[in-house]
């Protein structure tokens, strides 16, 4: 089947296997320069690791993009201009309380669609969308489970690779015990496999991340879909509901349910301090700085990295602000 590769949360995956076709929502291991964007000037660190591990990768038939993240939208420039790989860009509105949006997120689906149908796919029954919407929500309750048996780090890389392969890993560590460290959330955009470092960075100053609020880790996962209850129901409507309803993001507007999924996070997990973590050309997040910190009841940090000379400054800033949370 054919390899679809993307990064943005609101492509369901569902939609491209029901095509007959292969979806990988993937991290790249770091922001290197290794593939058709070279350059660092004017480019995000996090788009540039993107395309070069998505057009350096073996078997790409097609790489999906999306209008959720600037950056990412030029990307498809990058692709069209220096590789020959095909690329879509699916529309995302940022706005999302009014019923004619729904409508056009599922327009975009089904634009998505006839993308797929060029690359190889084949437009599936209605009956076989439900199906495999049905698989993945059973998969997704599984990968929800082992959140009480890993460390945040742990269940972020699992995460990861049910994105990347729609497989749920077989050998998983047990949890870390962690004693007397200070409980704490990452919240933000997505990130390299190289920044999971930052786990460790905050574990060996005496905190530990009992949330990964990132574009990486849970906030991310779609809502568990409800299932078909008569012949009129509508699969795309489905998924839309529980991808571009359900998932909450700097990028919405209002994004009020960012807030409201935060403030409940850190009550139920009795989180003590807050790190955001951006991309120093994430404007999206970079904007939400203020308001977090005057928002926010507890201690805060605002850490962007370049994914090349920010190592050393960062886990100083981290260590330092593990320092101030109690």
């Amino acid at each position: 089947m054919g390899l679809i590769v993307y990064s943005c949360p609101y492509v369901p995956a569902e939609l491209i296997v029901a095509y007959g076709l292969t979806p990988s929502r993937i991290l790249p291991e770091s922001t290197g320069l290794n593939g058709p964007i070279d350059v660092t000037a004017g480019v995000c660190p996090y788009m540039r690791g993107f395309v070069n591990t998505a057009c350096t990768m073996s078997g790409v038939t097609g790489i999906i993009l999306t209008t959720v993240c600037d950056q990412m939208r030029h990307a498809k420039d990058y692709i069209e201009q220096r590789t020959a790989i095909p690329s879509f860009l699916l529309n995302v509105p940022s706005t999302w309380q009014i019923p004619s949006v729904i409508k056009l997120y599922i327009s975009e689906l089904k634009r998505l669609g006839n993308f797929l149908e060029t690359m190889g796919g084949k437009s599936p029954a209605t009956d076989y969308l439900w199906r495999v919407m049905e698989e993945y929500t059973k998969k997704r309750e599984k990968l929800r489970a082992l959140r009480a048996d890993l460390n945040a780090m742990d269940y972020s890389m699992a995460i990861a690779e049910f994105n990347r392969t729609g497989q749920i890993m077989h050998a998983l560590p047990g949890r870390i015990a962690e004693e007397n460290k200070v409980p704490v959330a990452l919240i933000g955009g997505p990130l390299t496999i190289q920044d999971f470092n930052l786990f460790n960075l905050i574990r060996h100053s005496g905190g530990n991340v009992v949330l990964d609020g990132t574009e990486s880790g849970e906030r991310t996962m779609p809502a568990p879909f409800n299932g078909r209850r008569s012949e009129k129901d509508d699969s795309l409507l489905e998924l839309a509901s529980c991808y571009f309803g359900h998932i909450p993001d700097a990028f919405r507007r209002p994004n009020s349910e960012l807030y409201k999924w935060l403030k409940r996070e850190i009550d139920c997990r009795g989180i003590k301090g807050v790190i955001l973590v951006r991309h120093i050309w994430c404007d999206k997040w970079h904007a939400k700085v203020p308001r977090l910190r005057e928002w926010l009841k507890i201690p805060f940090l605002d850490v962007d990295i370049d994914g090349e000379s920010s190592a050393i400054r960062t886990a100083g800033r981290i260590q330092a602000f593990m320092e101030t949370v109690s």
